[in-house]
């Protein structure tokens, strides 16, 4: 839900300027699960190491959010699944 709520959001904003077709809304759609992945990583870490002036391990929390989600994006490339054609809540102002 939160990517949904990314995507909207962001693919409302560039329907003032631009039409928003379905790929870009899918885009838009991955980067908002990226970064609710990031975020949720960073989250479950700061909880249990504390807030401390380890970069590394910031780093490995942000690679492991990449990983994931190129794993996802791997998968949707490969068709196992289409989000085009499963990503069927979209918008009124979304082209197909």
């Amino acid at each position: 839900p939160l990517a949904y709520v990314f995507a909207f959001l962001v693919g409302k904003l560039i329907d003032l300027f631009y039409i928003v077709p379905r790929w870009l809304f899918t885009s838009l759609f991955i980067i908002g699960y990226f970064l609710t992945n990031l975020i949720g990583f960073l989250m479950i870490h700061y909880s249990f190491v504390g807030k401390t002036e380890d970069k590394e391990s910031v780093w490995k929390q942000i690679l492991i959010a990449l990983i994931y989600t190129l794993i996802i994006i791997l998968l949707a490339y490969l068709d196992i699944f289409n989000l085009n054609l499963h990503l069927s809540i979209l918008p009124a102002w979304v082209i197909k």
